[in-house]
């Protein structure tokens, strides 16, 4: 038998926070009791410039300790400068779930679209780093969990 492993990629910018993101929901799988393994991959070392991260989780232990280069179940994106439809329908499998900071992203058919203004999310519910800057990847995070096997409290507790 076959054991099943769910995997996800982070896309956005350095200093967006997608590497915190997917650890914390890393942590929040672990918590519930998923088998979880987490990779980074980072351009060039700066602020602003592209940084994914890869996740898989199972309920069995996991012997994959590569980068994901099949379709994934989950894409999570924090800038949508940095995709196109083209290149999510590469990334994603038909019947996967797209969660992408956007205002504008058209939905497809193949797979679920969740949608969302997240630094406007953030900013109305004072989600905010210390420095005062909105923290979208949180409210992008939200949006994802809706669609993963976490339960509230859980959430709550994070």
């Amino acid at each position: 038998m076959k054991k099943e492993i769910t995997e996800m990629i982070f896309i956005g910018r350095g200093g967006q926070g997608g590497w915190f993101a997917a650890r914390l929901i890393a942590e929040m799988l672990v918590h519930i009791g998923k088998h979880v393994m987490v990779m980074p991959e980072f351009g060039p070392a700066r602020s602003g410039s592209e940084v994914r991260t890869y996740v898989r989780y199972s309920d069995s232990r996991i012997y994959k300790r590569y980068k994901i280069d099949e379709k994934v179940k989950f894409i999570v994106v924090l800038d949508a400068s940095l995709v196109t439809p083209a290149k999510i329908e590469t990334l994603l499998c038909d019947g996967g779930h797209l969660v992408i900071n956007s205002t504008s992203w058209h939905a497809s058919s193949k797979y679920t679209t969740i949608a969302v203004d997240a630094i406007k999310i953030a900013k109305e519910l004072k989600v905010l780093s210390s420095d005062g800057r909105p923290m979208g990847n949180m409210a992008v995070l939200g949006a994802l969990a809706t669609v993963l096997p976490i339960p509230l409290e859980t959430l709550k507790e994070s």
